[in-house]
């Protein structure tokens, strides 16, 4: 069977041209961070100080306190947490935004290590960035 040069290269161009060309997804390597700076007993419940911050110098302070409502929601329930007097808001003394909450004294460790792991989630989901 033969075949003649410009049908092979018909073939070929007509190959090449099949398939767009897709333009690259833009990603950002950045990190999502939250974890617990400080803890104190409040009212007979365990009161904690969360730190939050991501990897990414194109967002700022302003823009990074968007992220407070991802706080609880539904990590409320899934973890058996409570909702119980969370205040959001930047810290000068810590250098972070910040997270004051409350839980059950006793238990709230896990509990509060199980809310921290979900907000980190929502962070890095909000953000484009990974834990």
């Amino acid at each position: 069977m033969k075949f003649t040069t410009t049908a092979l290269t018909a073939a070929i161009l007509g190959l090449a041209t099949a398939a767009p060309a897709n333009p690259l997804e833009k990603r950002v390597d950045c990190v999502a961070n939250a974890a617990i700076i400080r803890k104190w007993s409040e009212d007979a419940l365990q009161r904690y100080r969360v730190a939050f911050s991501i990897t990414r110098p194109d967002v700022n302070s302003d823009a990074l306190g968007q992220s407070c409502g991802n706080f609880g929601g539904d990590a409320i329930t899934r973890c058996s947490a409570i909702d119980n007097n969370i205040s959001c808001y930047y810290s000068s003394a810590d250098s972070s935004w910040v997270i004051d909450n409350n839980q059950v004294a006793g238990v709230g460790d896990s509990v509060e290590d199980c809310v921290i792991s979900a907000f980190r989630d929502k962070l890095a989901d909000q953000w484009g960035c990974h834990v």
